[in-house]
């Protein structure tokens, strides 16, 4: 995961200058990578999100029973002065990538949608963040997911038609639930003074006319 991580972050740092991303694997309905773990809770969910963070060299920053965040730091050299290009900043500081897994449970299965970014100290205001998910980490961290335990529940993958039509009415209610907790989260970010982190969970919302 390291090595995949460090080809991520290179193949990323040139989005403004590189000719294309590889495709995406797999469309979801949140348009981020995400998984159902089948009959389960967010607490054994959690674990092991929090095992995975562990296991390769990345801290637990954050933890509520509504999502997980964990960061990296990037090495010093090449990928930290162009994430820092990126972000803005500090140009001395030591940028992070950050990952941020939203844990919602539904019924007797748990939802995992997650977002990553980059984050650099500014001192001595607030730290510069920037949305940061390229397609290649997009692949891969939909594929951590699935190498978790979940499956793919009502998302497909990119080259796949739905076989099954009976199957779309489920998908409105669960996107809807998503969009109820992440209004949710954003609203208790906002009264705790979260500004940068409320926009963040409004920003994570499918809009009406992608839940169809």
């Amino acid at each position: 995961m390291k090595k995949k991580f460090s080809l991520t972050l290179a193949s990323a740092i040139c989005i403004a200058g590189c000719a294309s991303q590889p495709p995406i694997n797999v469309q979801t309905a949140s348009g981020q990578p995400e998984g159902i773990f089948r009959n389960t809770n967010i607490a054994h969910v959690q674990s092991l999100i929090a095992d995975r963070c562990l296991n390769h060299h990345k801290t637990i920053d954050d933890q509520s029973p509504m999502q997980i965040t964990c960061s990296e730091q990037i090495p010093v050299g090449t990928q930290s002065v162009a994430a820092v290009l990126l972000v803005g900043g500090d140009s001395m500081g030591s940028p992070f990538i950050k990952f941020r897994y939203t844990t919602i449970q539904r019924g007797s299965d748990v939802r995992v949608v997650v977002n990553t970014w980059l984050q650099n100290p500014n001192p001595p205001g607030p730290d510069n963040k920037v949305a940061f998910m390229p397609n290649s980490m997009h692949n891969n961290l939909q594929t951590v997911l699935i190498e978790l335990g979940a499956d793919q529940g009502t998302i497909q993958s990119a080259d796949t038609k739905p076989q099954t039509p009976a199957a779309k009415p489920s998908q409105p209610s669960d996107t809807e639930a998503m969009n109820t907790e992440l209004r949710r989260l954003a609203s208790d970010s906002q009264a705790q003074g979260d500004s940068k982190a409320a926009k963040e969970y409004l920003d994570m919302i499918v809009p009406a006319s992608s839940q169809h």
